[in-house]
């Protein structure tokens, strides 16, 4: 058995059989370094890259929620604003109206201080009245005067006696005398009187729509003032004769007191609401052959 003999004609003796266990380029002691360094730190670099991630996904977790809470902040106080604007919207708006209301007072107490007004409101508030009036010659002096709403009243004065003495030179008629056009005939100076009077109501009267038109305030708002006086011009009383309410009326047209004919309209409308919607009266029996006093 020659077994040491075939095995030395495998691998002749000038040749290292371990040999093919070593590259061909033997490995610098640098790289052999930067590998040992990468097997030996390769890991702990890992942990390092994955702690700096991680730490950047907290900070990031951490931004997301100041930032959630911050946006909860700014919700907050755009509620909070938004809650201060209505309040302070309705505050002005409160104010304004109250403005509106003083407003509104102001110029109705101006109007009825107004001696003129206040004087053509007793006019056309009686069929009858004495009044005081400045002396033509004198306006220092007064003298007096009747003042009756038409010729029918005029005619009933005639037989009272406190009237008939005014009857010559110091009475007035204010549908024939005083409110007709001024093509019609010369209006002496207790007629011209009573006309201006008149005039200047109708002027002061028309204001209040013109405002209205400016929508400082409301028809409504103002009739809550100056109801009583508009249904004196709009047939709304009865102790104003219906001549006079006529007279009236065609004064303001021909006279162009638009201001006027629209606070006449309105009321009218108004009184034909309130009647429309009023309950009806409880229908009354009477015994056969009573009439209603």
């Amino acid at each position: 058995m020659v077994v040491s003999g075939q095995i030395h004609s495998l691998f002749p003796m000038d040749i290292n059989p371990f040999h093919i266990l070593y590259l061909d380029t033997p490995i610098s002691s640098m790289e052999s370094l930067r590998q040992w360094l990468a097997t030996l730190l390769g890991p702990s670099v890992s942990a390092v890259g994955f702690l700096f991630i991680y730490q950047q996904l907290k900070l990031s977790a951490k931004q997301a929620r100041l930032s959630a809470k911050q946006a909860k902040i700014a919700a907050d106080n755009y509620d909070l604003s938004a809650k201060a604007a209505e309040r302070s919207a309705a505050l002005a708006a409160e104010q304004q109206r109250w403005k509106k209301a003083e407003f509104l007072a102001e110029q109705v107490r101006e109007f009825h201080n107004d001696e003129v007004v206040a004087r053509v409101i007793y006019m056309l508030d009686w069929y009858r009245r004495f009044f005081e009036i400045p002396s033509e010659n004198d306006s220092a002096s007064k003298i007096r005067v009747a003042v009756l709403q038409d010729n029918e009243t005029a005619t009933e004065a005639r037989e009272v006696e406190m009237f008939k003495p005014f009857f010559k030179k110091r009475a007035v008629v204010i549908t024939t005398e005083a409110l007709v056009h001024h093509s019609v005939k010369n209006f002496n100076y207790l007629e011209g009187y009573v006309r201006d009077s008149f005039d200047w109501f109708l002027f002061r009267l028309s204001q209040f729509q013109y405002l209205i038109d400016a929508e400082l305030f409301s028809y409504a708002e103002l009739e809550i003032h100056l109801k009583y006086i508009l249904d004196l011009i709009s047939g709304g009383h009865g102790h104003v004769s219906d001549e006079l309410t006529a007279r009236l009326a065609q004064y303001v047209n021909a006279y162009g007191f638009e201001g006027v004919a629209k606070l006449i309209s309105s009321r009218q409308s108004s009184r034909q609401s309130s009647t429309a919607s009023a309950p009806s009266p409880p229908p009354t029996s009477l015994p056969v052959g009573k009439t209603s006093p």
